[in-house]
């Protein structure tokens, strides 16, 4: 109880400071991520798509070194206000790279809003109070994923891709699915979720309370912005703390449930340098709601001045027709075990999901060195199962 309370009082003081800075903010773009992806001999190439509603994605690609078939391409989209980047922290053995060097082509999706993907037809994203950041989750998949998924099938001549989804990634998939499940069986051939998130029903109290903490500022600062962005200055006291503070670090985000002891705080420096990403505020007003509401729920900045509540029709995915390997996690404060195995029961053909239980933490996936034997190399079996 004791941990627990010198947990949410550090919380609420790197809080406090955060959205100090957040009023403050003159954020830049991030720098040399490129550079960073590319550290390795891989050539990563960008292409911007255009969503229905005018906004830009930027969609990468790990530009194959080899031939490709077409039944071999993949889809990988990141977590909660996240860019593809957090994919290839693992150096040379990371996800994109393994996957490519097993014959895959590699493709990455970054949401509206993010760092590396802020751009529109007409509407000005400098513009922190402007129209351009009037989006929420719902957005990303009712434009962003079916746009860049299209456009990937277009471009690979793929009948089909494969979709790995973390975190918030693996919600958007669900969310997907229960509002266009014709779209979903047409264009997807299997399904791996890391980190999976079907709700946030159980997640532990000092969790909602950082959600909690940035909606209730973001309600209070309304007239001031619609974007969340952090400054250069932010950031750079995020990676100080990590550098100074290592041990704390790793206790704080082990009790937290982000890591466990396969990862180390320095692994952290570079990450606080694009984590978090910017986004609109509605999108953290919408998994405030969800979990509020305990169930998946429609958000737009008209259903918070109506109050009014549309629910993602669960009913759904009783009837599940695509082949899906799901994490399931015991030591992730953020992914349920419990709930994993609620979704699992509610679907008829369970002979189409596999679980996978695995002692990792949210970022495991990603800082563990072990990650390579443990998931990756099983994933890409599991893939190559026909």
């Amino acid at each position: 109880m004791a941990m627990n309370i010198c947990i949410i009082t550090l919380l609420g003081t790197l809080i406090i400071g955060l959205t100090i800075y957040y009023l403050t903010s003159n954020n830049l773009a991030l720098k040399n991520y490129k550079e960073f992806i590319e550290r390795y001999g891989h050539k990563l190439e960008e292409y911007d798509v255009t969503t229905e509603d005018g906004y830009i994605i930027n969609l990468w690609h790990l530009n194959p070194k080899f031939d490709v078939n077409s039944e071999k391409v993949i889809f990988l989209q990141t977590g909660f206000v996240c860019t593809g980047i957090l994919f290839f922290e693992l150096e040379e053995n990371n996800m994109p790279y393994v996957l490519q060097e097993k014959g895959y082509d590699v493709w990455i999706g970054n949401n509206r809003g993010s760092k590396v993907s802020t751009k529109h037809v007409s509407k000005n994203p400098k513009d922190l109070n402007g129209d351009y950041w009037e989006f929420s989750a719902d957005h990303f998949i009712k434009y962003d994923i079916p746009s860049e998924i299209n456009f990937i099938k277009n471009k690979t001549g793929a009948e089909k891709i494969d979709y790995v989804g973390y975190s918030e990634g693996s919600t958007l998939f669900f969310m997907l699915y229960m509002d266009n499940p014709q779209f979903v069986e047409s264009s997807i051939n299997k399904f791996i979720s890391i980190g999976t998130v079907p709700n946030l029903l159980d997640v532990p109290y000092t969790l909602m309370f950082i959600l909690d903490a940035h909606t209730d500022f973001f309600k209070v600062a309304k007239p001031l912005n619609k974007a969340f962005q952090l400054s250069d200055k932010t950031r750079t006291q995020l990676v100080k703390a990590v550098q100074n503070y290592p041990k704390a670090i790793e206790i704080l985000f082990q009790e937290l449930g982000i890591i466990t002891n396969r990862t180390k705080a320095e692994n952290f420096i570079h990450y606080f340098s694009y984590y978090p990403s910017d986004t609109s505020i509605y999108h953290f007003y919408q998994w405030d709601k969800i979990q509020e509401e305990k169930k998946l729920v429609y958000y737009s900045p008209k259903s918070e001045e109506n109050d009014e509540i549309k629910e993602y029709d669960l009913n759904v995915l009783k009837n599940w027709k695509i082949k899906a390997l799901m994490t399931r996690l015991n030591c992730d404060d953020f992914s349920q075990y419990d709930e994993v195995t609620k979704l699992y029961d509610t679907i008829q053909n369970k002979s189409l999901i596999t679980l996978y239980d695995i002692e990792y933490a949210h970022l495991d996936f990603f800082f563990a060195k072990s990650a390579l034997d443990d998931f990756y190399i099983p994933m890409i079996n599991y893939l190559e199962e026909k």
